[in-house]
């Protein structure tokens, strides 16, 4: 259990760093895709995720300039800020001919930097706040609502996460932009090889659901050496709760902005029970749960669901030659439409900040310019047309952050569920075994005043 939450930290820290803070998360509009496109050569050109032609005018969106007595602000990160950052900070300071101070310290001790500020008169005006430490910022008191400072119903503003994973009793403590989702990617060149119809080939036919999917890493699978172990896997994650996402639910699931534990929703069982059935019955997702980027680089696993933009720069400045494609994971059964994962990083307000104002419009125009390199897709020139057209369908779609990810160790519990399930035990008793584990997690994050 110790392992896994080492693991789980080591990626949650190494995703923010290289993706947070230029689109907010998910490899939307990280530096880390401009860095392969230096690295591999590979530059498709300006190619706009959204035109002006379409719902969104990047030339329209944004806030009016607001009156500042101080438009000097003092921004904490518990990471160093990426070129894409800094170009998005810099924008700020045009705009309102501000100095932005920008104040980092090490992942592990920001909770205890930042509450040392706070309490010693010095608190800084703009805090970053991944959406794991949600909502313990709030709950020990290093944040202030953001309430009444900026227009929440901006078209900037991504609904789902600030109404979800960012708030709490009614009260918005960070707000995030928009960023590509998590999808799953796919070796085109094995589906080739194989005689298997590809997933996207599947999805532009309306026929990419959960049934074609679990058929679909079967016929993926494989025991190359005949010794009664699968060799070759359809599939791998480590995000395991996507199954119960795509299925439109979660194991926690806010109800009049308070959090309530939702172990008996059967869309969860539905979606638990998918991956028991592809991992424990069918033997098509890797049993290697973490090295799901080893397995596909080393063409041992044929679909991936992660970061998918950020992935493939990582495999194209290794060399990786397969054809990738890309595709939504599947909506579940009880979804009512395609929802997507995304984990962009939110931004909010320090605790007793002297310059709230200030603050706020910061906040709005980092985003705003986060948002415009999303549309712009200047991070994705390493993504060829069929990968960015893909990409850029699924930004058109709701994409939300699963609350697993948030209050404490509760994700570590959930893993602890999902590695039952891979030695088939049913999901049904498990769940309930594991509901008060998973209770005491909510309760003692909302109990951890500071």
């Amino acid at each position: 259990m110790k392992k896994r939450f080492r693991v789980f930290s080591a990626l949650c820290c190494l995703l923010l760093a290289v993706s947070a803070l230029s689109g907010c998360g998910g490899g939307g509009a990280g530096e880390s895709s401009s860095a392969g496109n230096a690295s591999t050569g590979k530059d498709y050109g300006d190619r706009p995720l959204v035109s002006g032609s379409e719902e969104v005018d990047p030339a329209k969106i944004g806030f009016e300039k607001r009156e500042l007595e101080n438009p000097n602000v003092k921004l904490f990160l518990p990471y160093e800020p990426t070129d894409a950052a800094k170009g998005q900070i810099a924008k700020y300071e045009e705009k309102y001919g501000g100095k932005v101070d920008v104040i980092t310290c090490s992942w592990d001790v920001r909770i205890t930097r930042l509450a040392q500020m706070i309490q010693s008169g010095d608190s800084p005006d703009v805090v970053s706040v991944v959406y794991s430490d949600m909502p313990t910022f709030a709950v020990k008191s290093l944040l202030d609502p953001i309430d009444g400072l900026t227009d929440l119903e901006n078209t900037v503003y991504h609904q789902e996460s600030n109404n979800g994973i960012y708030s709490l009793n009614g009260k918005h403590y960070a707000l995030t932009t928009f960023s590509a989702p998590y999808a799953i990617f796919f070796n085109r060149t094995m589906f080739k090889k194989a005689a298997v119809t590809p997933p996207d080939e599947l999805y532009k036919e309306g026929n990419w659901n959960w049934e074609t999917f679990r058929q679909t890493a079967l016929d993926m699978s494989e025991d190359t050496d005949s010794d009664g172990v699968n060799d070759i896997y359809g599939f791998a994650t480590w995000r395991d709760d996507i199954f119960l996402t795509a299925n439109g639910t979660d194991l926690i699931k806010m109800e009049d902005g308070y959090p309530l534990l939702n172990v008996t929703d059967s869309k969860v069982a539905k979606g638990l029970q998918l991956f028991q059935d592809m991992f424990y019955t069918d033997h098509s997702i890797q049993k290697e749960h973490w090295e799901w980027y080893e397995g596909f680089r080393d063409r041992k696993v044929a679909m991936v669901f992660e970061g998918a933009d950020w992935q493939i720069s990582r495999l194209q400045a290794e060399g990786f030659s397969d054809e990738i494609g890309i595709v939504p994971f599947p909506a579940g059964p009880d979804a009512g439409e395609q929802i997507n994962y995304v984990a962009n990083t939110g931004f909010g307000l320090a605790k007793d900040t002297a310059n709230p104002q200030g603050g706020a419009a910061f906040i709005e125009e980092f985003l705003t310019a986060g948002y415009q390199n999303v549309i712009a897709g200047s991070a994705m020139k390493h993504l060829d047309d069929e990968q960015f057209g893909m990409i850029k369908s699924m930004l058109g779609q709701k994409s939300v952050i699963s609350l697993t990810t948030a209050y404490g160790d509760f994700s570590t519990k959930f893993f602890g569920i999902t590695d039952e399930l891979r030695d088939g035990k049913p999901v049904g008793t498990t769940l309930e075994r594991y509901a008060p584990e998973l209770q005491a997690e909510i309760d003692k994050v909302l109990n951890a005043a500071g």
